[in-house]
C-alpha cells in the first residue's frame, strides 16, 4: 500500500483534500531528496569501482607499455576486461550503467592517443626491418658479385 493511500484510509475530514494536497507534496519532496541521495550515491560507488579497477591501465600507461607496436591491442582488451570486471560488480545502484559508458567514451579519446603511437611505432619499424632487408639484400649482392669476380 502506498504512503498515499494510507493517508487517505486513516484521514479524517479532509473534504477539501488540503490534507491530502500537503501530504502529497510532502512525499514528493522526500522522494524527491532520497532519489537525489540514491543518484549521488551510486554515482559515487560506480566512479569509486572504475577508478579501483582503472589502476592498473593508469599504471600501464605510466610505464608507457601501451606505446609499442601492438599496443592499441593489448590497451582495448584491457579495457574490456575492467567492463567486464565492473559489469559483474552488485550494488552499485541506478548509474552503474551511465557511469560505465561515460568511462568507455572518456576511454576513447585515451585509445585514439595510445592508437596514433602504435600506428607510429609500427611505422618505425617496418622502415628500420625494410632497411635492414635492403642492407641484407645489397651485403648478399656484394658477396655474390665478389664470388664473381674472384671466380674469374
Amino acid at each position: 500500500m502506498d504512503a498515499l493511500a494510507l493517508f487517505l484510509e486513516k484521514a479524517v475530514k479532509d473534504q477539501n483534500q488540503e490534507y491530502q494536497r500537503d501530504a502529497n507534496e510532502k512525499i514528493n519532496v522526500e522522494y524527491d531528496n532520497f532519489k537525489n541521495w540514491d543518484e549521488y550515491e551510486s554515482e559515487k560507488k560506480s566512479k569509486e569501482a572504475l577508478a579501483q579497477l582503472n589502476r592498473t591501465i593508469e599504471v600501464r600507461i605510466r610505464l608507457q607499455l601501451y606505446t609499442r607496436a601492438g599496443g592499441y591491442l593489448q590497451y582495448e582488451q584491457d579495457i574490456m576486461k575492467i567492463k567486464d570486471a565492473y559489469m559483474k560488480l552488485t550494488g552499485l545502484g541506478c548509474k552503474k550503467q551511465e557511469t560505465i559508458l561515460k568511462y568507455m567514451e572518456s576511454k576513447w579519446v585515451e585509445g585514439q592517443t595510445i592508437l596514433q603511437a602504435d600506428q607510429q611505432v609500427t611505422e618505425m619499424e617496418k622502415k628500420a626491418e625494410s632497411k635492414t632487408i635492403l642492407t641484407f639484400n645489397i651485403l648478399c649482392s656484394s658477396l655474390v658479385l665478389l664470388a664473381l669476380m674472384f671466380a674469374i
